[in-house]
């Protein structure tokens, strides 16, 4: 009488191939999608502290000059933040009392009531809205 495959013991080279493909079926799509969001992370954390960098570099060109604010603006303020991915950076500068002073007037806003970064609490919003339907990242940095 013939042994069927059903009969046979299992040899311990196939039983360990099913212990150890199963979990690692499991593990792996896991384990990629952490990498993934932890890259994110990582890289909206290096883009947040270019923009940051460039907010500041902008609000150093704030002087005020016979009771009036004006703005200096240089290309380097501008291209910190610049990608070289064809990201584009959009800027809007106001006075004490909202009135631009330079930049792009439709830039949305700090919405009323947005706390500060917990990674830069020092009077800085960084936050996701939209401008002209595309999404945008925000970087609100208040200056005195």
């Amino acid at each position: 009488m013939p042994v069927r495959p059903s009969d046979r013991p299992s040899s311990l080279r196939a039983t360990l191939l099913r212990w150890l493909l199963w979990p690692t079926l499991v593990a792996l799509p896991l384990a990629s999608l952490h990498a993934y969001h932890e890259g994110l992370a990582i890289a909206d954390a290096a883009y947040d502290r270019a923009l940051l960098l460039s907010a500041r570099t902008m609000a150093e060109t704030i002087r005020r000059v016979d009771g009036r604010f004006t703005v200096e603006l240089s290309h380097a303020a501008l291209d910190i933040a610049e990608s070289g991915l064809g990201a584009r950076v959009f800027h809007r500068i106001a006075g004490p009392d909202g009135q631009l002073l330079a930049g792009f007037d439709e830039v949305p806003p700090v919405p009323p009531g947005l706390a500060l970064s917990p990674a830069y609490p020092a009077l800085v919003h960084l936050y996701e809205s939209s401008y002209q339907g595309q999404p945008v990242r925000v970087t609100a940095l208040h200056h005195a």
